[in-house]
This record gives structure tokens, C-alpha cells and sequence, in this order.
């Protein structure tokens, strides 16, 4: 079974759009480099608060690591030897799943083509409790001592359970407090890596639990306005 990493750095933040809320909210923020030889389409999230400095600092450390991947003058080459019409390409983009006067859930996806038969993506879902300057982690989003795991675990056990042709053998081990997620859609979705349970032909393996089946488990009100 093949595993892949991705390795991340830092790059300086430029461009900017967008208003998000109350006192942290999001700048929309934009990249765009071409010539012969790479393709560098950016798209990404600047977090406007002096709470989450380390946050943007992580991110924009991601996206140094996609652009100089990309501008590398030896992919380049490789590239131009193998075909002349073939680019080294680099996208950033990222979609607000939810927001409301006390959490901000984002996801950010990195994806790189450096030759070979397919590029490569990598996804990362934060979400933000704005008042206490937090990224949190999933065991965050529950009460003390409520048993979220088997809640989850059942679910996803099962959700694999209809699909097997999807997922690698007994590759799902069970979830952890640095298990990834984002909040959608009054769900929890859980979501692995490209390789990670299942083949790159399933993409990212993504499992929505609805929150009502966590109850009072859950510690976040979701009605917030």
C-alpha cells in the first residue's frame, strides 16, 4: 500500500477580499503565477483577528510549501523532458462551512500536479471558537466525559460496512482527539486523507454525522445567531 506526505513552509500573504464576522472574521486572499513552466492558482483564507496570528502563520506556511513544490526548477525540467506541454501546477482553495457568533468551520484544499499519473491533494478543516481564540479539536466540540468515540465509530463502521468496495480492509482503526473534521450542515463531518483508509479513487473518505445524534453531548449550540 502506497502512503504519500506533504510537507509544508512559510510564504508572505498578499491580495485580499471578502467580511466575515462580528470580531474575527475572514479575508479572502489570492495568488495567481504562470509562465512555460508552472501554474499557481491561489485561493485562501487570512483569519483577521489577533487571536489566531499562529493560525494564519500554519497556513500560509502550507501554501509556501505548494508554491515552491510547484516552482521548482527541476520539476520543471522533468517536465519539459517528458512532455513540452505539461505545467507543474499548484491550487489553493477553501470553502466556509458554517459560521455563527461563537465558531467559524473552514476547510482549506492543497493540491499539486508535479508529473507522474495524478497530482496529489491534501485537505485541512479548522474550526475556530472566536471567543476563546481556539482551534479546536474534535474532543473540544463535546462534554466532559461523554463518549463521542463510540458514537462516531459506530457510525463510520457502518457507513464503510455499506460501501467496502471503497475503503482498504480494516484500515479504519477508530477515531482519536486529532481525528480531522470540519461542521456542515448541522453535522459533524469526519474526513481522512487521500490514502489514508481507502484508494486515491475514492477521494477523501468524508462521513457527516448529524448533530442530534450526539444530544447534550454536543457543547456547541448550533442555533446561534
Amino acid at each position: 500500500m502506497r502512503r504519500f506526505t506533504v510537507t509544508f513552509g512559510i510564504f508572505v500573504l498578499v491580495a485580499s477580499s471578502s467580511l466575515f464576522s462580528q470580531n474575527v472574521y475572514i479575508q479572502d486572499k489570492r495568488i495567481f503565477q504562470e509562465n512555460d513552466c508552472f501554474k499557481i492558482e491561489i485561493s485562501y483564507p487570512s483569519i483577521e483577528s489577533s487571536k489566531f496570528i499562529f493560525l494564519n502563520r500554519e497556513i500560509t506556511s502550507n501554501i509556501n510549501s505548494v508554491i515552491s513544490q510547484v516552482r521548482s526548477e527541476s520539476i520543471c525540467e522533468e517536465l519539459k523532458q517528458f512532455n513540452e506541454d505539461f505545467k507543474a501546477e499548484g491550487f489553493v482553495s477553501y470553502s466556509v462551512c458554517f459560521e455563527n457568533n461563537r465558531l467559524i468551520s473552514f476547510y482549506i484544499d492543497y493540491y499539486t500536479f508535479l508529473g507522474g499519473a495524478h497530482g496529489m491533494s491534501v485537505k485541512k478543516g479548522y474550526s475556530l471558537d472566536k471567543k476563546l481564540g481556539k482551534v479546536l479539536k474534535l474532543n473540544d466540540l463535546f462534554a466532559e466525559n461523554y463518549d463521542y468515540k463510540t458514537v462516531i465509530n459506530d457510525f463510520i463502521y457502518k457507513e464503510i460496512e455499506t460501501k467496502k468496495a471503497l475503503f482498504f480492509d480494516e484500515d479504519f482503526k477508530g477515531i482519536n482527539p486529532d481525528t480531522e473534521f470540519y461542521i456542515e450542515d448541522n453535522c459533524i463531518v469526519i474526513y481522512f486523507q487521500l490514502y489514508e483508509i481507502a484508494p486515491y479513487s475514492t477521494g477523501f473518505p468524508t462521513f457527516k454525522i448529524p448533530l442530534e445524534k450526539f444530544g447534550n453531548g454536543y457543547s456547541y449550540k448550533i442555533e446561534e445567531k
